[in-house]
């Protein structure tokens, strides 16, 4: 799913935006790069600083009727549109006037590439680029020690020799008196037999399997309300949501939850956009 960053804004000045904009691109490589597959391996492309043009775009909706209605019907169009890693950037920005001098700024990106910190640093970084142009002030930001790719250098040296053995070690230790294994109440269960579970008292939660469901268009509207409202990611609900139900169909309030996660461990990293 992708993230947005919605703003309201008085009186735009647009050619202030859009060099904002550019300067943002400018700065951080991960806003111009494609990202191709080439016999199963998945490369980065990083385009110049002059090769991508500015991609915002505007709408006047002045004229309509209902316009909140307008604004939101725009805003849920981005949130679900699919980006193309090998043929576009994966972020859009969208200016929308909706009165005389009223106006909502949407920028999406896709979520799979970029965190929720990296939301941070985009609205942070953009607005300060362009109330600064906005009065005349140059770029006031210094200039990057570090890109994303960096990063992902830095970061796959985990995965060997020391540094490999370190972290098995510290995680190791970490998971000594870990909960125990998941079981499930049988009530919980339906009375149809399942090829990966055989119905009894208490169940383990065998290794493998899945359980894939559908959310309906208005539990995901009401979802994405939510999280928009709360400020908060899709992912982290979905995890919440996900510790409850075991909660809910065990005996256990307690779990341990695997998920891949990476951090920024240092000033320089901090201020990378990227996942």
């Amino acid at each position: 799913m992708n993230a947005i960053i919605q703003k309201e804004l008085i009186d735009v000045d647009k050619q202030s935006l859009s060099k904002a904009i550019d300067t943002l691109v400018s700065r951080h490589e991960s806003l111009r790069t494609l990202f191709l597959e080439r016999e199963g391996m998945v490369l980065q492309k990083i385009y110049a600083e002059d090769e991508f043009i500015t991609n915002l775009s505007f709408e006047n909706i002045c004229k309509e009727e209902n316009k909140q209605e307008k604004i939101k019907s725009i805003v849920d169009k981005a949130h679900k549109y699919l980006f193309d890693f090998e043929k576009e950037q994966s972020f859009k920005c969208k200016l929308i006037k909706y009165e005389k001098s009223k106006y909502v700024f949407i920028f999406v990106i896709d979520h799979i590439i970029y965190d929720a910190y990296s939301l941070r640093i985009i609205d942070e970084e953009l607005f300060l680029l362009y109330n600064s142009y906005c009065k005349g002030i140059s770029n006031p930001l210094e200039p990057l020690k570090l890109q994303l790719r960096d990063y992902v250098s830095y970061h796959l040296q985990h995965y060997f020799g020391a540094k490999l053995a370190y972290h098995q070690s510290y995680f190791d230790n970490l998971f000594k008196n870990i909960p125990p294994r998941l079981r499930i109440k049988s009530n919980s269960l339906s009375n149809k037999k399942s090829d990966l579970i055989e119905k009894s008292s208490e169940i383990d939660i065998p290794d493998g399997g899945a359980y894939v469901f559908m959310l309906s268009k208005e539990m995901m509207d009401q979802i994405q309300m939510f999280i928009t409202e709360m400020k908060i990611s899709f992912f982290n609900f979905m995890l919440v949501s996900y510790g409850i139900f075991l909660s809910k169909i065990s005996d256990q309030n307690d779990f341990v939850i695997d998920s891949p996660m990476s951090t920024r461990n240092n000033e320089d990293f901090s201020k990378i956009i990227g996942w």
